[in-house]
């Protein structure tokens, strides 16, 4: 059936303002390196924005493996699990130990 699909209608890039022939429905970029060579300004645009998520991903990356327990008495380190969010607390025993302090506080 994808055969049979109209082609899309040329969209204009939203970092360089050329118009370009979309792949899917949702692409709104010139495709990254494909569509645009080194040194023009859309290619220059989007290697700099992958360039500034490197960077973002890297600095969650080092607040996530410099986790510490959050419970009221523990200071354990918390090995990251390789995927999902990371955990606030070491044990169920800690976990629970803060939600009763917590509890009490209020």
């Amino acid at each position: 059936m994808r055969q049979y699909a109209k082609p899309l209608p040329l969209r204009t890039c939203r970092a360089c303002g050329q118009p370009f022939q979309p792949v899917n429905a949702r692409q709104r970029l010139c495709r990254y390196g494909v569509d645009n060579e080194r040194g023009d300004v859309c290619f220059d645009a989007q290697e700099a924005q992958e360039e500034h998520m490197d960077d973002t991903v890297n600095y969650w990356r080092e607040v996530r493996d410099s986790e510490c327990c959050q419970g009221p008495t523990c200071t354990a380190p918390i090995p990251y699990s390789g995927k999902g969010r990371p955990k606030r607390f070491c044990s169920a025993r800690c976990r629970v130990a803060a939600n009763r302090a917590a509890k009490r506080g209020s």
